[in-house]
């Protein structure tokens, strides 16, 4: 029996630290609920990834410093009350940065600002003044998420403290968002003047102020939104960002489109363009040269070249090409165009030797040549017509834009003449 017990015995045991291990992996990651509220990031929606802590000091106040601050914010409704409080005569300060991953908008560095202090005496209504230099923060980049209010946008912070007891530790705290190695501002504490002592005016959300214990946080409809976010329904959410800011930025090479920037938020609308209209560097389908002077002219725009006539038999003259037309003069990748030539032996012996053509601009890079004929194929309706043509292809590999097509005919004793029109790939 006693080797039965003792078996059992083990085997319970042996749950017991099974049962252990599987509660152990189920721990859910330990999350800081205060410092993610102090950073104002939000539990599965953001993730701290590190941290650094880049400066912790003692401070000693500086008196003159801030009563010159003071004195320099007279016709400041929230400060020109104030004078420099000898309750607190010092600071801990510290300055963490943090890598902030996570609500849409990728790693983002914040630095947390924390103010510790203690009062040597109880004040009734004791203030922490943060005066940041520009050069450290601009209020944009300031975000109050435990209270406290922007005195001015210089920026100057202030914080309220009710009821301070003496002895009592307090903190005030707030976030850059940004990465900063060292706090370089000045803080001091600060109480109204009993001459001048003002109530408090009081928290209405709505009525269009940002006082004292409002932020944006609160009371978004006063105190608005930090930049990039806009208040819905007292809440700050993500504001949508404008696709441009001018029609410019929308420009998608595509001259077969109108492209504007507008709405609100600015968006890029694309509209395809559907009248003859001049001047916008595209033929619209059916338009002429006439109503839409992008379009091709209906006839050769450069005079007839003359490259070489070799005169070997006399007065042998080169062969009269009279006219060049195109068919259609507006062309889209993929389709075929028809090159139509009229072409006679000047000497009238019917002694054309040979009829071709080139494409000027991709003749040498892509052999864009044919011959062509007038037998009655190819394009040619009417054989021995003195109507030469051929057709060709537009690849892939022709850009948008004018080209020149240039028609070559030669008789049999070496003479020769070229003409030129003009077509479009759109």
């Amino acid at each position: 029996m006693s080797i039965i017990a003792v078996i059992l015995a083990i085997m319970v045991l042996f749950m017991f630290v099974k049962l252990g291990e599987e509660e152990a992996k189920e721990l859910p990651e330990k999350i800081d609920i205060f410092l993610y509220d102090n950073l104002g990031i939000v539990p599965g929606q953001h993730k701290i990834a590190s941290s650094t802590q880049t400066y912790s000091r003692d401070e000693l106040l500086d008196r003159t410093k801030a009563r010159l601050t003071l004195d320099q914010e007279k016709g400041n409704p929230l400060l020109a009350n104030l004078k420099v409080s000898e309750a607190v005569q010092g600071f801990q300060k510290r300055a963490t940065v943090f890598e902030v991953i996570g609500g849409g908008r990728g790693v983002q560095k914040k630095t947390l600002v924390e103010i510790r202090f203690q009062a040597d005496r109880d004040v009734d209504a004791l203030k922490i003044i943060e005066s940041v230099p520009k050069t450290t923060a601009v209020s944009d980049d300031i975000q109050l998420t435990q209270g406290g209010v922007m005195a001015k946008k210089d920026p100057i912070i202030m914080f309220t403290f009710k009821d301070v007891k003496q002895g009592t530790a307090l903190k005030a705290v707030y976030v850059i968002n940004k990465e900063l190695s060292a706090p370089d501002t000045l803080t001091f504490a600060a109480e109204e003047s009993a001459a001048q002592a003002r109530p408090v005016a009081q928290k209405v959300c709505g009525d269009g102020r940002c006082v004292e214990g409002e932020s944006y946080l609160s009371c978004c409809q006063d105190c608005g939104c930090l930049p990039g976010f806009s208040c819905e329904s007292n809440a700050c959410v993500p504001a949508e960002k404008d696709q441009c800011s001018t029609d410019t930025d929308c420009d998608d090479s595509d001259a077969s489109t109108r492209d504007t920037c507008s709405g609100m938020p600015k968006t890029c609308s694309y509209n395809q363009l559907t009248e003859c209209v001049n001047d916008d560097d595209y033929c619209t389908p059916g338009c002429s040269f006439d109503q839409d002077n992008n379009c091709a002219t209906t006839t050769p725009e450069e005079p007839e070249i003359e490259v070489l006539e070799l005169n070997i038999t006399g007065e042998q003259e080169s062969p009269k090409i009279t006219f060049v037309r195109l068919t259609p003069e507006n062309m889209t990748i993929g389709g075929e165009i028809l090159v139509e030539a009229e072409v006679t032996d000047a000497n009238g012996k019917d002694d054309i030797a040979r009829v071709w053509f080139e494409v000027l601009e991709l003749a040498q890079t892509h052999g864009e040549s044919g011959d062509m004929n007038d037998a009655g194929r190819d394009g040619d309706k009417t054989a021995d017509d003195d109507t030469y043509t051929a057709t060709n292809p537009i690849e892939e590999y022709y850009l948008t834009g004018f080209y020149h097509i240039t028609v070559f005919a030669q008789d049999h004793a070496g003479n020769k003449k070229k003409s030129q029109a003009t077509f479009r790939v759109i």
